[in-house]
Protein backbone atom coordinates (compact mmCIF):
# COMPACT_ATOMS: atom_id res chain seq x y z
CA UNK A 1 0.00 0.00 0.00
CA UNK A 2 2.80 2.17 0.83
CA UNK A 3 4.72 1.76 -2.38
CA UNK A 4 1.62 2.25 -4.54
CA UNK A 5 1.11 6.11 -2.81
CA UNK A 6 4.57 6.47 -3.54
CA UNK A 7 4.35 5.89 -6.81
CA UNK A 8 0.95 7.61 -7.16
CA UNK A 9 2.47 10.64 -5.36
CA UNK A 10 5.45 10.95 -7.66
CA UNK A 11 3.44 10.31 -10.80
CA UNK A 12 1.23 13.50 -9.83
CA UNK A 13 4.25 15.51 -8.96
CA UNK A 14 5.84 14.87 -11.64
CA UNK A 15 2.96 16.16 -14.09
CA UNK A 16 3.27 19.23 -12.59
CA UNK A 17 5.47 20.69 -15.47
CA UNK A 18 6.29 23.92 -13.93
CA UNK A 19 5.51 23.62 -10.61
CA UNK A 20 9.27 24.35 -9.25
CA UNK A 21 9.24 27.20 -11.02
CA UNK A 22 6.01 29.05 -9.54
CA UNK A 23 6.35 27.83 -6.33
CA UNK A 24 9.65 29.86 -6.01
CA UNK A 25 8.27 32.56 -6.58
CA UNK A 26 5.51 32.05 -3.67
CA UNK A 27 7.67 31.13 -1.16
CA UNK A 28 8.04 33.68 1.89
CA UNK A 29 12.07 35.21 2.61
CA UNK A 30 13.93 34.62 5.40
CA UNK A 31 13.61 37.84 7.46
CA UNK A 32 16.59 37.06 9.81
CA UNK A 33 19.25 34.19 9.64
CA UNK A 34 18.70 31.32 7.46
CA UNK A 35 19.16 27.64 8.90
CA UNK A 36 19.95 24.58 6.91
CA UNK A 37 16.87 22.27 6.30
CA UNK A 38 17.21 18.61 5.43
CA UNK A 39 15.04 16.20 4.08
CA UNK A 40 14.77 13.43 6.88
CA UNK A 41 16.12 9.91 4.85
CA UNK A 42 13.34 7.59 5.06
CA UNK A 43 13.84 5.21 1.83
CA UNK A 44 13.34 5.70 -1.62
CA UNK A 45 14.54 8.23 -4.21
CA UNK A 46 16.32 11.03 -4.03
CA UNK A 47 14.47 14.67 -4.25
CA UNK A 48 15.52 17.38 -6.08
CA UNK A 49 16.13 20.87 -4.41
CA UNK A 50 14.03 23.15 -3.54
CA UNK A 51 11.57 19.86 -2.90
CA UNK A 52 7.96 20.13 -3.96
CA UNK A 53 6.71 17.58 -2.22
CA UNK A 54 7.54 14.76 0.43
CA UNK A 55 8.31 10.98 0.05
CA UNK A 56 5.46 10.48 3.49
CA UNK A 57 2.39 10.21 2.59
CA UNK A 58 0.42 8.59 6.09
CA UNK A 59 0.43 7.79 9.75
CA UNK A 60 -0.56 11.07 11.05
CA UNK A 61 -4.10 11.19 10.81
CA UNK A 62 -4.76 14.87 12.25
CA UNK A 63 -2.87 18.40 11.15
CA UNK A 64 0.65 18.74 13.59
CA UNK A 65 3.34 21.13 13.53
CA UNK A 66 5.87 19.29 16.06
CA UNK A 67 9.48 19.86 16.79
CA UNK A 68 11.36 16.24 18.27
CA UNK A 69 14.52 16.90 19.98
CA UNK A 70 14.93 13.48 21.47
CA UNK A 71 15.35 10.34 20.69
CA UNK A 72 12.00 8.88 22.70
CA UNK A 73 9.75 11.22 21.11
CA UNK A 74 11.12 10.60 17.61
CA UNK A 75 10.57 6.67 18.35
CA UNK A 76 6.47 7.31 19.14
CA UNK A 77 6.53 9.78 15.74
CA UNK A 78 8.14 6.62 13.88
CA UNK A 79 6.02 3.79 15.33
CA UNK A 80 2.71 6.38 14.47
CA UNK A 81 4.18 6.88 10.98
CA UNK A 82 5.05 3.22 10.13
CA UNK A 83 2.45 1.31 11.90
CA UNK A 84 2.11 -1.88 13.59
CA UNK A 85 3.35 -4.04 10.66
CA UNK A 86 6.04 -7.05 11.85
CA UNK A 87 8.60 -6.11 9.26
CA UNK A 88 8.68 -1.92 9.51
CA UNK A 89 12.12 -0.17 9.17
CA UNK A 90 14.01 1.00 11.58
CA UNK A 91 13.86 4.69 12.38
CA UNK A 92 16.48 7.07 10.67
CA UNK A 93 19.74 7.42 12.71
CA UNK A 94 19.37 11.54 14.41
CA UNK A 95 21.98 13.14 16.68
CA UNK A 96 19.71 14.90 18.65
CA UNK A 97 23.18 16.38 20.57
CA UNK A 98 23.37 18.53 17.50
CA UNK A 99 19.88 18.45 15.73
CA UNK A 100 16.33 18.67 16.28
CA UNK A 101 13.54 17.60 14.03
CA UNK A 102 10.64 19.66 12.83
CA UNK A 103 7.44 17.44 11.40
CA UNK A 104 4.65 19.15 9.58
CA UNK A 105 1.47 16.82 9.20
CA UNK A 106 -1.74 18.35 7.25
CA UNK A 107 -4.05 15.22 8.59
CA UNK A 108 -5.89 12.54 6.43
CA UNK A 109 -7.23 13.61 2.58
CA UNK A 110 -9.56 12.25 0.80
CA UNK A 111 -6.89 11.91 -2.29
CA UNK A 112 -3.79 11.95 -3.86
CA UNK A 113 -3.87 15.93 -4.63
CA UNK A 114 -2.42 17.36 -1.32
CA UNK A 115 1.47 17.49 -0.49
CA UNK A 116 2.84 19.64 2.49
CA UNK A 117 6.74 20.57 2.73
CA UNK A 118 8.56 22.49 4.86
CA UNK A 119 10.45 24.77 2.87
CA UNK A 120 13.12 26.25 5.21
CA UNK A 121 13.82 28.06 8.56
CA UNK A 122 15.35 31.23 9.67
CA UNK A 123 16.31 32.54 13.16
CA UNK A 124 14.49 35.59 13.61
CA UNK A 125 13.76 37.76 16.55
CA UNK A 126 14.87 34.94 19.05
CA UNK A 127 12.79 32.38 17.68
CA UNK A 128 12.86 29.66 15.13
CA UNK A 129 10.29 30.34 11.64
CA UNK A 130 9.90 27.59 10.01
CA UNK A 131 8.16 27.80 6.17
CA UNK A 132 5.48 25.19 5.62
CA UNK A 133 3.44 25.11 2.03
CA UNK A 134 0.54 23.45 1.94
CA UNK A 135 -1.12 22.60 -1.37
CA UNK A 136 -4.17 21.31 -2.85
CA UNK A 137 -3.96 20.32 -6.05
CA UNK A 138 -7.67 19.35 -6.36
CA UNK A 139 -8.91 22.36 -7.15
CA UNK A 140 -6.55 22.39 -10.14
CA UNK A 141 -8.73 19.62 -12.13
CA UNK A 142 -6.24 16.53 -13.61
CA UNK A 143 -5.22 13.09 -12.12
CA UNK A 144 -5.32 12.41 -8.53
CA UNK A 145 -6.10 8.74 -6.79
CA UNK A 146 -9.25 8.27 -4.85
CA UNK A 147 -7.12 7.16 -2.04
CA UNK A 148 -7.32 8.83 1.60
CA UNK A 149 -3.48 10.18 2.26
CA UNK A 150 -2.01 11.96 5.51
CA UNK A 151 0.82 14.46 3.55
CA UNK A 152 3.87 14.07 6.31
CA UNK A 153 7.12 15.88 5.79
CA UNK A 154 10.11 15.80 8.35
CA UNK A 155 13.48 17.96 8.20
CA UNK A 156 16.26 18.00 10.23
CA UNK A 157 17.84 20.99 11.40
CA UNK A 158 20.54 22.15 13.71
CA UNK A 159 19.61 21.98 17.42
CA UNK A 160 18.54 25.02 18.79
CA UNK A 161 16.60 25.89 22.16
CA UNK A 162 14.57 28.66 20.94
CA UNK A 163 11.01 28.57 20.52
CA UNK A 164 9.72 27.03 17.18
CA UNK A 165 6.81 29.33 14.75
CA UNK A 166 5.50 27.74 11.77
CA UNK A 167 5.35 30.21 8.78
CA UNK A 168 1.95 28.64 6.77
CA UNK A 169 1.93 29.24 2.95
CA UNK A 170 -1.14 27.76 0.52
CA UNK A 171 -0.35 27.19 -2.31
CA UNK A 172 -2.06 27.18 -5.50
CA UNK A 173 -4.64 29.52 -3.81
CA UNK A 174 -6.61 31.03 -6.77
CA UNK A 175 -7.77 29.47 -10.19
CA UNK A 176 -5.01 31.58 -12.05
CA UNK A 177 -2.10 29.99 -10.09
CA UNK A 178 -3.52 26.48 -11.24
CA UNK A 179 -3.54 27.82 -14.46
CA UNK A 180 0.39 28.95 -14.40
CA UNK A 181 1.05 25.31 -12.82
CA UNK A 182 0.09 23.97 -15.43
CA UNK A 183 0.82 26.06 -18.75
CA UNK A 184 2.94 24.76 -21.24
CA UNK A 185 6.81 25.43 -20.91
Amino acid sequence: MKVALLSCSLVCCLSLLNQQEVQKKQEAACRGKSLPVTLLDVGGPKLPEPRTFSLLKGGISTRSRLVIRNRERFDDLWEQIVGPKEDKPAPPEVDFSREMLVVAAMGERPSSGYEIVITGACEVDNQVEVHVRSSNYTQCGGMQMGVITAPVDIVRMPKSDLPVVFRETEYPSTPSDCKELFKPK
